[in-house]
């Protein structure tokens, strides 16, 4: 049935529901699609593989594994010096079209590896990939770019002392009226950005789509960089993300926890106004809607 629908509900039901699904298939542009199974996207040479938990993953492993791709793939897929994926549909050639496209995959990937290696907490690791990227694979990768000003802007180490060259390169490609992205775009085609607002955004994105399961994995992703004493707007769109996928429990359960540590919450009030109303309790909707009223009066 599901196939009948078209191929994204089809390969939404199948990873969705399968157990087993990480040994039986892989992606190779849609890394997203691995949230459909709640599974991590885990970078693999060309293509991405799945797994439970991020911890479970070696990155060391997976990072001297793709060095290794790439040395045997970087003669194959030439191009000359500073060539990027810019100049791709500048290309009268078709070998050259292609060669350029796929150098621009791999740098999709190794990006992604990077902001993985973050995640595992191995920074120096993380800046060697998105230099490789850079300055070997695919010079026009705004979001490697990105991730390496993030870096900087955090205060990580490594690439701190390029603070000043990676704010003038991220500069120029601003103020280039010619270089216009769009975060969607660029996730799809660069890879992620390892930013809180990011990923927040593409939550936001995904939720629009009903694509609820990817709309969650990229808000509790965003989740994971901010404090806890900031993460009250972030779990109160993620709450209004399960009530939307009518997940009225899980939604309720997250409105709770914010309202446990902040009474006066007024979107988590608003929140179990609504669930309240869609279960018929109108004696509680009311009581909610009451507390919020108080709040913003009292605040006013």
């Amino acid at each position: 049935m599901s196939a009948q629908l078209g191929v994204l509900p089809f390969i939404q039901d199948w990873f969705a529901g399968d157990p087993d699904i990480t040994s039986k298939a892989a992606v190779f542009g849609v890394p997203d699609f691995w949230y459909m199974a709640d599974r991590i996207p885990v970078p693999d040479c060309m293509f991405f593989s799945g797994s439970r938990n991020i911890k479970e993953v070696d990155g060391g492993k997976a990072k001297a594994e793709f060095l290794g791709f790439w040395k045997k793939m970087e003669s194959v897929l030439t191009a000359e010096a500073g060539q990027g994926s810019r100049s791709i549909f500048k290309q009268t050639d078709p070998l050259v079209r292609l060669r350029l496209q796929l150098r621009r995959h791999v740098g999709f990937i190794a990006n992604n590896l990077g902001v993985m290696l973050q995640d595992l907490g191995r920074d120096d690791d993380a800046w060697e990939m998105y230099e490789l990227v850079l300055k070997t694979i695919d010079p026009d990768n705004i979001c490697a770019l990105f991730n390496e000003f993030e870096m900087a802007r955090k205060g990580v180490k490594v690439a701190v002392s390029r603070k000043s060259e990676i704010e003038k390169s991220l500069k120029a490609i601003v103020d280039d009226s010619k270089r216009r992205y769009l975060l969607w775009s660029l996730s799809r085609y660069y890879g992620y950005i390892r930013s809180p607002e990011v990923f927040a955004r593409m939550g936001f994105m995904w939720a629009r789509s009903a694509q609820t399961g990817n709309a969650i994995a990229q808000i509790r992703r965003a989740i994971d960089f901010v404090p806890t004493e900031r993460q009250a707007g972030l779990l109160n769109m993620m709450a209004s993300i399960y009530a939307s996928g009518q997940q009225t429990e899980k939604s309720r359960a997250i409105y709770e926890k914010v309202l446990s540590s902040d009474a006066g919450n007024h979107e988590a009030l608003m929140g179990m106004m609504r669930i309240s109303l869609k279960e018929g309790a109108i004696d509680a909707a009311k009581g909610y809607l009451q507390k919020a009223v108080d709040g913003s009066q009292a605040k006013g």
